[in-house]
């Protein structure tokens, strides 16, 4: 009866979940091998665990930043496109100008055109000679004597004046692009391009003229150049 009584007053132990005697063959105990399981699966320990933490921290980026992100794309297609529409406009219309000239239906006549345009160019830029201011020299920005024109390049001490600057060719040659396809439009042209030449080539023959006179004079003999 004492013996019972002495069991009663004194309660067996509590035995742990996890004993602690008992060891596997590594020598570590049951219980800190637990406590490690569950340690490793509260904190991550891998990489993959810390880049998804990192990325769930990041921050993303707001609404606004997108839709102007959105815009800029959208505003470099947009000036890329029109760049490629103007060239291919602008390759189109050379292509066509082109084909304009070199496929001229009725040659004869422009060839005439040229050569009426170029005489009566040639007969006007010398009557200009003798009309007050025509015979100026042309100047640059600067009051200096331009050595260059479309057309003409000053030759020598040889000036180059406001008649030999063209005037009605372009006038004429602009006036043909209004006109349709025909006789009239390509005789039109070769006049155009006959009266744009004139001054330029009045100036090189008075050049030549003049050169010609010089030699002779030094030469004693006098020379009178037809043109």
């Amino acid at each position: 009866m004492s013996q019972l009584k002495a069991k009663a007053n004194n309660p067996p132990e509590q035995v742990s979940a996890v004993p602690n005697t008992v060891k596997p063959k590594g020598g570590r105990d049951l219980r800190g091998m637990v406590l490690a399981q569950q340690q490793a699966a509260v904190s991550p320990s891998s990489s993959g665990g810390m880049d998804a933490q990192q990325a769930a921290l990041r921050p993303s980026p707001a609404p606004g930043d997108l839709i102007r992100q959105q815009e800029q794309l959208a505003s470099i297609a947009s000036a890329a496109a029109k760049e490629a529409t103007l060239e291919s406009a602008a390759d189109d219309s050379q292509s066509e100008e082109k084909q304009a000239t070199t496929q001229s239906k009725h040659p004869m006549l422009k060839r005439v055109g040229d050569k009426i345009g170029l005489g009566l160019g040639i007969l006007v830029t010398r009557v200009l000679k003798y009309v007050p201011g025509w015979n100026d020299p042309v100047k640059d920005e600067n009051g200096k004597d331009k050595h260059h024109i479309h057309g003409a390049d000053r030759i020598g001490d040889h000036k180059l004046r406001k008649r030999h600057v063209e005037l009605v060719g372009p006038i004429i040659v602009d006036y043909v692009k209004t006109l349709g396809t025909g006789r009239i439009r390509e005789f039109l042209q070769g006049v155009g391009d006959g009266a744009s030449r004139a001054p330029g080539e009045t100036y090189r023959r008075e050049v030549a003229a003049a050169e010609e006179k010089k030699a002779k004079e030094a030469e004693g003999k006098s020379g009178w150049w037809p043109w």
